[in-house]
This record gives C-alpha cells, structure tokens and sequence, in this order.
C-alpha cells in the first residue's frame, strides 16, 4: 500500500550530466564540404569517440545541395556533458540545422 506523506523524504536527483555511456545522436546537418571533419574535430576535442556515423541522403528528392541531411552518430561510452559541450560548439559552427537530438543507449 501507500506511505503517508509525513513519512516520506525527499529524493536524490540523479545527476544525468555525470552519467557515463554510449549516445545515440541525430543530427541534420547542412551538405557542404568540412561539415563531418568539422563534427569530428569538435567530438575529437572533448575525447569523445565515434562508433558509428551514418549519413542518408537527402529528405526530398531534387532538393537543393548545400541542403540538410540527416546524420546519425553512435559514440563509444562518454558523459553527457561532454556531449552537450562538443555540440553546442557544432552548432556554434553552422553546419546544423536543427536542434541536435541526443538519446542515451543504456546496455546490459
């Protein structure tokens, strides 16, 4: 059954920052040329490793070059933080067109 409120403590908030793992991390990206080494160097500078980088082609046939693509990028295990830091330089960078997407791959 329940716990009356009067006995109940408050909870830790888990610090996410701090959680250490693989990230899933969807990108669309501008379709021009630097635009991976320029990801990668960003990634490279907070020792962030890439598993996996997957670029599919773009969203609407015909549409124009120079266009975003979608960019998925799986990592090797890392902190969330760093993650958070390495795009918003990415993004400081213009070669994003959205807001990056970030999921966290748990494992058993």
């Amino acid at each position: 059954m329940g716990k009356p409120s009067e006995h109940m403590v408050p909870y830790l908030k888990s610090n996410q920052a701090g959680h250490s793992g693989g990230y899933y991390v969807r990108l669309s990206v501008h379709d021009r040329p630097g635009a991976f080494a320029a990801i990668a160097t960003r990634m490279a500078e907070k020792q962030i490793s890439l598993e996996s980088i997957v670029q599919r082609g773009r969203l609407k046939r015909g549409a124009a070059a120079g266009g975003p693509v979608p960019v998925i990028l799986l990592t090797y295990a890392t902190t969330e933080a760093l993650i958070r830091e390495a795009l918003a330089k990415v993004v400081e960078d213009g070669y994003i067109a959205e807001r990056p997407q970030v999921i966290r791959i748990e494992r058993d």
